[in-house]
């Protein structure tokens, strides 16, 4: 299923000072004292320098905007998009399909990604050891994972070994094992861990919220890893059934980013192509392209965890999906929240309360939806002190927008995000493959870049004030009583109770 410190500064002024040539001055046995001058130096004082205390002025920022995907050319499927990195001899390899969680059928939640988890267990002429050993021989390891939009098959190798590992991928993508000694033992593994999932209160936040937030019917409204009744009713067949609508070279994009040029590109695709074949499959069951009409949501919700000693507290509320025109203002709008360290919810509940560890926001976008979400897990016996203040910090921040200062921090904060995120072949990879599961074209990449440099303060202050946070559903999990009390003295409603998968009690 599917902090950061830096010393070493220090250090090296330490040692640079040790090396101008200087004799290191030795303190005698009584204890330190400074050395006389030598007699025929006159101990002077220098003035010191105006520019040490002058703080040196920053430039203006320089905006980011990510390199541009090459398309492979040529009608022959799968698609390639390239991203050329030299500086370092390794390749990350993701071979996407713009189907994932969201194409489950109803009933049958969490069949993308055991499909994805079997997809692992052999494939060709390897067992799952074999595989697995095949990708260790090479310094390199395979993963398959589901997301809500798609399904990515991903392996980072060096450069002299990048065709070696395409054609294990190729196995992976396109002949899958699906043995049923595997299934026999993967599936009651899949079922232990969603039973582990529901004593892990944040996890049960986070599957509850969908429930309550999408409604029943949404292609989002279960979790991607799936519930226990409906992966109890998985068969073997399902997951062959599956794979084989889904995993298509018509579906296909081939993302490859690092040290790779046009001709191996081309000797990637060839290679795929000539194992990617099979019977023609029915397509996979419409799911909606589009949210449902809105339903109405409870305001509060409670799972009961008796006698927990802390409450998981989730808030849930509507925001813009990723591709609306109104996205970027709303991922800035979210920094000065909780979308940092610094941001004003853990400002307050960590660092001046002490009621957490840590508190965080977020603007949670997919292709059909997005929403706004905060998180936090506070001590039971300051449950309502602890939601007081979020619903406080919410209320004002909504209220007033964020300042000058917070706005252009907000900027610098995923300017940074984005430029870490372009350093690594690995995380330029999954940006790229992130864009092929909401179904856009590469040049959206750069298209999004400017749309958030080119963002106004104006509008950041708007989306700030069309978060429908003031009004969002809160789920809390932890001790009935406790948590009852505690909305009550917030003055809201009596909370709706559901189960550890969202089922209504």
């Amino acid at each position: 299923m599917s902090g950061f410190a830096r010393a070493w500064i220090f250090g090296w002024a330490l040692s640079a000072a040790s090396a101008c040539g200087a004799p290191p001055v030795v303190p005698p046995a009584d204890g330190p004292t400074t050395p006389p001058a030598p007699a025929s130096a006159p101990v002077t004082t220098a003035p010191v320098s105006a520019a040490i205390d002058t703080r040196p002025a920053l430039g203006a920022p320089v905006a980011f905007s990510p390199q541009a995907v090459q398309v492979l050319a040529g009608a022959a499927a799968p698609a390639v998009w390239i991203v050329q990195r030299a500086t370092m001899p390794v390749v990350s390899l993701r071979v996407v399909v713009p189907f994932g969680a969201r194409n489950d059928p109803p009933g049958r939640a969490g069949l993308a990604a055991l499909t994805a988890e079997m997809m692992e267990q052999g494939a060709g002429k390897r067992d799952a050891f074999q595989i697995a050993q095949a990708f260790e021989v090479l310094g390199a390891e395979a993963t398959v994972e589901a997301g809500l939009d798609d399904m990515q098959v991903t392996v980072t190798v060096t450069r002299d070994r990048l065709m070696a590992a395409v054609d294990l991928v190729a196995d992976v993508v396109a002949r899958p094992r699906f043995e049923a000694k595997e299934w026999a033992r993967t599936q009651p593994l899949w079922l232990d861990q969603l039973a582990q999932r529901d004593f892990e209160p944040m996890a049960v936040a986070n599957v509850v919220a969908r429930a309550v937030y999408f409604g029943e019917g949404h292609p989002y409204a279960t979790p991607v890893d799936g519930n226990a009744g409906n992966v109890k009713a998985l068969r073997i067949e399902d997951i062959k059934r599956f794979h084989a609508q889904a995993f298509r070279p018509e579906h296909g994009v081939v993302v490859l980013t690092g040290d790779v040029d046009d001709a191996t590109a081309r000797a990637v695709r060839t290679t795929l192509v000539s194992r990617w074949v099979g019977a023609k499959a029915p397509p996979l069951d419409a799911r909606p392209e589009a949210p449902p009409a809105a339903t109405a949501r409870p305001r509060t919700v409670l799972v009961e965890r008796p006698d927990a000693a802390q409450t998981a507290l989730l808030l849930i509320a509507p925001g813009p999906g990723a591709l609306a025109p109104e996205y970027a203002a709303a991922a800035l709008a979210n920094v000065p929240l909780g979308g940092s360290f610094t941001s004003r919810l853990n400002s307050n509940l960590r660092e001046d309360k002490g009621y957490t560890y840590g508190i965080k926001s977020a603007h949670l976008a997919s292709r059909l939806a997005g929403a706004h979400v905060v998180r936090t897990a506070v001590q039971r016996e300051v449950t309502a002190p602890a939601l007081a203040e979020i619903l406080r910090e919410v209320g004002l921040l909504t209220a007033d927008g964020p300042r000058v200062d917070e706005v252009e921090k907000a900027r610098g904060t995923l300017r940074v995000e984005r430029i870490e995120t372009w350093q690594t072949v690995e995380g330029i990879s999954a940006e790229v493959a992130q864009a092929v599961g909401l179904g856009v074209p590469p040049t959206w990449l750069g298209a999004l870049a400017q749309r958030f440099e080119a963002t106004t303060d104006a509008e950041v202050v708007a989306a700030t004030r069309a978060m429908a946070l003031p009004g969002a559903t809160i789920i809390a999990v932890g001790d009935r009583a406790t948590i009852e009390a505690a909305f009550e003295k917030n003055g809201l409603p009596k909370p709706e109770r559901r189960g550890p998968s969202g089922e209504r009690l």
